[in-house]
């Protein structure tokens, strides 16, 4: 057991008995059915402001902004403290986390109001324990994503905010701050921080790479699949496609919501993003383009 928030209900622990620090990949347990605890899933971001100048502070004069983010809500079929490394793995699987990844799990035994009520609570104590459990290891990675991302050679407007984490953070993190943050903002902000996403995340990484080279007629390829949605929004995903398969199941690599507005935006995101992954990538083709069905040409 770690050092708590002072709450003598809440309790806080790390899988490996060493480890001492809260992390910002945590499990928030509520044990309403001790056999069945309901968990959530959270995740801890951080945002950095990027000019054409370099990173610069926000309108509050702060370099660093915390992003906590709910990413889910689960059960486990076994009390808390009989979670065996096998049931970690699995959930880390579940939200596309490496196996080395750490976790810390908050667990509240005692509940006076509904889960979804004390969640709110705990999640602000929670996040104030870690800003000032981990400050020192924030600003180091908030000094390493400055770094990269001035290295990154792509065109960006004045004041994009870009997310960055001491961990890889869990799936889909990265869609609400599509949604939220860059859904108005201009194609070349949504080029850079698509990039910028993928190149963040070592198993998106990883599976462009498998798809790189490219050669002959069946070779599977990367592709960008814009899809439309009732409300007008079209969505973005990263997939595997084999050239000769007609039918059958495409693998997603990354889904961002809501990155355009209209089926134009769609259309000049797709074709500056293909280009650009090529580049980034090291791809030996461009990209196909898809639009629903229909395959952009």
């Amino acid at each position: 057991m770690i050092s708590g928030p002072g709450d003598s209900t809440v309790n806080l622990y790390n899988p490996d008995p060493a480890d001492d620090r809260v992390h910002p990949n945590a499990l928030f347990f509520y044990v309403d059915t001790p056999d069945a605890p309901l968990f959530f899933m959270v995740g801890f971001g951080h945002l950095l402001n990027l000019t054409r100048q370099g990173p610069t502070a926000f309108d509050n004069g702060a370099h660093i902004r915390t992003m906590p983010f709910h990413v889910d809500s689960a059960r486990v079929d076994k009390p808390v403290l009989e979670l065996t490394p096998d049931n970690f793995a699995a959930i880390k699987a579940a939200y596309k986390l490496p196996p080395q990844t750490p976790l810390t799990l908050h667990v509240r035994e005692q509940l006076t109001l509904k889960p979804e009520e004390h969640f709110t609570h705990d999640l602000q104590v929670y996040a104030q324990t870690y800003q000032r459990q981990r400050e020192p290891d924030i600003v180091e990675s908030f000094r390493r994503a400055a770094a990269a991302a001035e290295s990154l050679d792509l065109d960006r407007p004045d004041g994009l905010p870009l997310m960055f984490s001491l961990d890889v953070l869990p799936a889909p993190t990265e869609s609400p701050l599509f949604e939220g943050l860059y859904r108005d903002a201009p194609l070349e902000a949504k080029v850079f921080v698509t990039i910028w996403t993928l190149l963040r995340r070592p198993e998106y990484v990883a599976r462009i790479h498998e798809v790189a080279q490219a050669t002959g007629l069946a070779a599977p390829r990367l592709a960008l699949h814009f899809q439309s949605k009732q409300d007008g929004s079209w969505c973005l995903g990263t997939e595997r496609r084999e050239t000769l398969g007609l039918y059958g199941h495409i693998p997603e690599i990354a889904h961002f919501h809501r990155v355009v507005s209209t089926r134009d935006d769609a259309v000049a995101l797709g074709r500056h993003l293909a280009t650009t992954m090529r580049k980034f990538f090291e791809l030996t083709y461009e990209p196909d383009v898809w639009l629903d069905a229909e395959r952009l040409r």
